[in-house]
Formats: C-alpha cells, sequence, structure tokens
C-alpha cells in the first residue's frame, strides 16, 4: 500500500510596501502554488475564498479536507429527504444545521437560499419551499462538482 504525503505551507514574499502570502503545496514531492484559476473556480461558486482562507489560518489542506467532507457529506440529501416527505420540524432542523455549515464555510451562494428555506419551514410554509429546493439543489450540485474538481486531485478526503 503506498502512502500519498501533502504538505501546505506558507512563504511571505516581503517586498518594499507589501507582504504577499504565498500559498504551496507539496503533493508527493511535486510542489505547486495554488493558482489563481483554482481560487477564481470556488469565488465563481459562491465560497468567500479570501474569508475561508482567513478562517483556516492559510492552512489549504485542511480547507480541502472541510470542502469535501461538506461536498460529500449527506446533510443536503437528509434535506431533500425529509422536504420530500412533508416532515416540517425534522426538514427545519437539517436545514439550519445546513445553514450554520454554508455559514461556517463561508458558502454565501447556498447561505441565503437556505436561510430562505429555513425560515418558511420556521413558520411550517412547506409549499414555497418546493420551488426554492430546487435552485438549492442546482446550486450545491454546482458547488459539489467545483470542489472535488478543485481538490480531488490532491486526494483529499
Amino acid at each position: 500500500m503506498s502512502y500519498i504525503m501533502v504538505l501546505c505551507y506558507i512563504i511571505y514574499d516581503i517586498k518594499p510596501g507589501k507582504i504577499k502570502q504565498v500559498l504551496y503545496i507539496k503533493y508527493n514531492g511535486m510542489e505547486r502554488e495554488m493558482d489563481e484559476y483554482h481560487k477564481k473556480a470556488l469565488k465563481e461558486a459562491g465560497i468567500n475564498i479570501d474569508a475561508l482562507y482567513k478562517r483556516f489560518m492559510g492552512n489549504d489542506v485542511l480547507m480541502g479536507n472541510y470542502l469535501m467532507k461538506f461536498a460529500r457529506n449527506g446533510n443536503f440529501r437528509k434535506l431533500q429527504e425529509e422536504i420530500s416527505e412533508d416532515n416540517v420540524e425534522e426538514a427545519f432542523i437539517e436545514a439550519h444545521k445546513f445553514k450554520g455549515l454554508c455559514a461556517e464555510l463561508y458558502i454565501e451562494t447556498l447561505e441565503g437560499i437556505i436561510c430562505e428555506l429555513s425560515c418558511h419551514l420556521k413558520y411550517g410554509d412547506i409549499e414555497p419551499v418546493r420551488g426554492i429546493m430546487s435552485e438549492a439543489a442546482c446550486k450545491y450540485e454546482a458547488l459539489s462538482e467545483t470542489i472535488k474538481a478543485v481538490y480531488g486531485q490532491y486526494n483529499v478526503k
């Protein structure tokens, strides 16, 4: 069995008047800077990548682990199941959990939609939730695919 080693470190490029933080990922002995293409892809998918970098103190591997867990976990599927079964109370609990997860990971595209969904469920109003849920599902799938495309190449778990 072979093991894959992923290391992450930050180098500060100090120039007169500027300090540039450069993120490097070392993957099986190969080293590369996380390029602007990947950062842009995550931003376009709806993640506030700058705030998320600060939250994870520049540790891209740890950030990747959390984002991959978000993309692979069953919270969103559970929310969809509860809504399809018209279980308002359980759907509210799942929506509230998912809203918190989106907030913690600075996933801004889903946070607003899930917040609206959670508000409707809080007061037992299931009808508008179905339309909101279809929009949320499209955005969730697109976001998950982007995260997997960016971090899947590093075998981040």
